[in-house]
C-alpha cells in the first residue's frame, strides 16, 4: 500500500507556483500517489493567505532518459 508524505512545508523555489490568490510563492507541503503510473499529487500551500492547490505531476522513473 502507498502512503503519502508529509513533511511540513518546503522552502520555495523556482519551480514553485506562485499563489492564484495573491501571487506570493507556494510551499510542497504534501506529495501522494496518483492512479496515473509515473505520477504523483503535490500539494502546494501559501503561508501568507492560506491557500492551497494539488497539482498531478509526472516523474522521472529509474532508467528513464531525461
Amino acid at each position: 500500500m502507498q502512503r503519502s508524505h508529509h513533511a511540513g512545508p518546503t522552502k520555495p523555489t523556482e519551480l514553485s507556483p506562485p499563489c492564484v490568490v495573491c501571487g506570493t510563492p507556494m510551499f510542497l507541503s504534501r506529495i501522494e500517489p496518483a492512479d496515473l503510473a509515473g505520477h504523483d499529487q503535490r500539494t502546494f500551500e501559501c503561508m501568507a493567505c492560506r491557500y492551497s492547490e494539488t497539482l498531478m505531476v509526472r516523474y522521472k522513473e529509474d532508467g528513464e532518459a531525461a
